[in-house]
């Protein structure tokens, strides 16, 4: 029997991380992964620029990390840092009547957050409708040139981006239906220099931030304290809720331990099990599980 091979691509500044799966039934199997280093410079994520500096130098390092997993699967799902776009939440008070109509009014709404100087590609996510008729929206923004060049160049190497999203839905994605995670939680993804931090009040999204940080705990605390201390109205549970923190970084427990005195209930250190996606031996180190979390839940989004 021939099983299509799903193929999720996580990109990082200076990391390329692929995953190849197959679905047998309802199950899941990881049949491999590979990761690579960049050069500094080959990838620069950036919201108004194209962030793909060297391009001939990408597409050898995306052969040399798909190729072995892909066989003759092209198509491919595409987690990109968070800075090379925007994530906004959006309410919209009636129903929309189509997704065009959704596209305008929100272009609409948002005018005073997003660049006038810069042609974008927007696109939403119903996350939840009211009685009222109220919708709770999650935008997606990405720069037409930016979006465009990511296509291009994977196309150039022999691949289709048949879905591009932020490396934070492809972490969400992985968790969401391995975790009991309750009613109200937060997940804080703390990986190399990127830092994300969503809270879910009632299972939806309330909250989203992401910035670029130094390898230093003290500046994932203040990000953390500062994003709790000016915007209130939207930890509404947080006392109540739940704190799950992914990171490949060495100093995991100090980190945990220093997030901890900034919620009522202690941080959960996320540790995913790769073995149980494969009934094969593998050799990888605990970074390396953390490392391909993004990739496997980007590909599973394609099933």
């Amino acid at each position: 029997m021939i099983y299509r091979n799903y193929l999720g691509l996580d990109l990082q500044p200076l990391a390329m991380r692929a995953v190849s799966l197959r679905r047998k039934g309802k199950s899941t199997t990881l049949n491999g992964g590979r990761m690579l280093g960049l050069e500094e410079g080959v990838l620069a994520p950036s919201f108004r620029n194209p962030n793909i500096m060297k391009i001939e130098t990408f597409i050898e390092s995306l052969h040399e990390v798909v190729g072995p997993l892909a066989g003759a699967e092209n198509r491919i799902s595409l987690a990109i840092p968070e800075q090379s776009g925007l994530q906004l939440l959006a309410d919209i008070e009636s129903p929309l009547k189509s997704k065009s109509d959704g596209i305008d009014i929100l272009k609409w709404q948002l005018r005073d957050k997003l660049p006038e100087d810069v042609e974008l590609q927007l696109d939403y996510q119903i996350l939840y409708r009211e009685e009222t008729g109220r919708q709770k929206l999650l935008v997606v923004c990405m720069a037409k040139a930016v979006l465009e060049q990511y296509e291009e160049v994977l196309d150039e190497a022999g691949y289709g981006a048949e879905l591009i999203g932020f490396r934070s839905m492809g972490l969400f994605n992985y968790y969401r239906p391995r975790l009991d995670t309750g009613e109200n939680f937060a997940l804080i993804q703390v990986e190399d220099g990127s830092l994300v931090f969503q809270y879910f009040q009632n299972s939806r999204l309330s909250f989203h931030r992401s910035r670029l940080v130094n390898h230093d705990i003290e500046d994932v605390y203040r990000e953390i304290s500062r994003s709790l201390a000016g915007e209130q109205g939207r930890f509404a549970g947080i006392n109540r809720a739940s704190i799950f923190v992914h990171t490949n970084w060495d100093e995991k427990e100090s980190l945990t331990e220093a997030l901890g005195s900034l919620f009522s209930k202690e941080p959960e250190l996320l540790k995913p099990v790769m073995e149980r996606l494969t009934s094969e031996s593998l050799t990888l180190t605990e970074k390396q599980r953390l490392s391909l979390v993004t990739a496997v839940g980007s590909a599973e989004l394609l099933m």
